[in-house]
């Protein structure tokens, strides 16, 4: 039985016997409402939740709308984590920075809840995030402050 998880990704359960068929049926009605292993993986290695753990806010559209954006998001996340650890390799920022840039990643990234603003923008670079992360960057070190 063939099924896709929130994330966009495909998944499939082995038919069973129709006296177990109820167990496969509730596998894939759970896994429709989570993030495949590898997505769930990537994103915890990147020190975000993943998405459907609600980290990152829902998007809202249509459906279809929905699993193409947040595949565009994902690709955001990915470039973002290139650049984190880079900065990181480089001697640009300490681990405590970085762990605060990802935070104001997340915050950028959650002033955008429509998928057609990430269909839109799909190919653009994470530098269209600039303003925003910048702020959500002074809020939290003013945080930190206080």
């Amino acid at each position: 039985m063939d099924f896709v998880y929130k994330c966009g990704h495909a998944g499939h359960v082995t038919e069973m016997p129709a006296e177990k068929q109820h167990l496969a049926d509730a596998y894939v009605k759970r896994a429709e409402q989570r993030d495949c292993s590898d997505c769930t993986q990537e994103l915890q290695e990147y020190g975000f939740r993943p998405i459907s753990q609600g980290r990152l806010i829902p998007l809202q559209g249509s459906e279809k709308q929905i699993a193409w954006a947040e595949k565009i998001r994902k690709e955001f996340l990915d470039e973002a984590h290139r650049n984190f650890k880079k900065s990181l390799a480089a001697g640009v920022n300490t681990a405590e920075e970085i762990e605060r840039a990802k935070e104001a990643t997340i915050i950028a990234f959650n002033q955008q809840n429509q998928a057609k603003w990430w269909i839109d923008n799909r190919g653009r670079r994470v530098s269209i995030f600039d303003e925003e992360y910048r702020k959500a960057q002074e809020v939290l070190v003013a945080n930190e402050n206080s």
